[in-house]
């Protein structure tokens, strides 16, 4: 067999393997179907679930709360939040807004 044919074999498994694999990496869920992201801290995914949690609460009352702003700079946090909580708060909060309302 030409050792061209080998090595473009072999590279196109490796590639056929490791494509679901890194997409399985990216998309995980937990156990409630929230998206879990392996590289941010168990405070910004709090934040992020909370945020998201929030965000459905505001959608459901869109007409009563006079609509939405889901620009991050806008988005308040607890004073009780840290830096972490808060920016996992935010991007929960503006991505499910956003889903939400297209």
């Amino acid at each position: 067999m030409n050792l061209r044919l080998v090595v473009i074999f072999s590279l196109a498994a490796t590639n056929i393997i490791s494509v679901p694999l890194i997409a399985y990496a990216i998309s995980q869920y937990d156990s409630d179907g929230f998206t879990i992201f392996p590289t941010k801290s168990s405070d910004y995914m709090s934040g992020y679930r909370a945020g998201v949690i929030q965000a459905n609460k505001d959608v459901q009352n869109f007409d009563k709360i006079g609509g939405i702003d889901s620009r991050q700079e806008r988005i308040k946090c607890t004073p009780e939040s840290n830096a972490e909580l808060c920016s996992g708060f935010r991007d929960g909060y503006s991505h499910e807004t956003m889903d939400q309302l297209e």
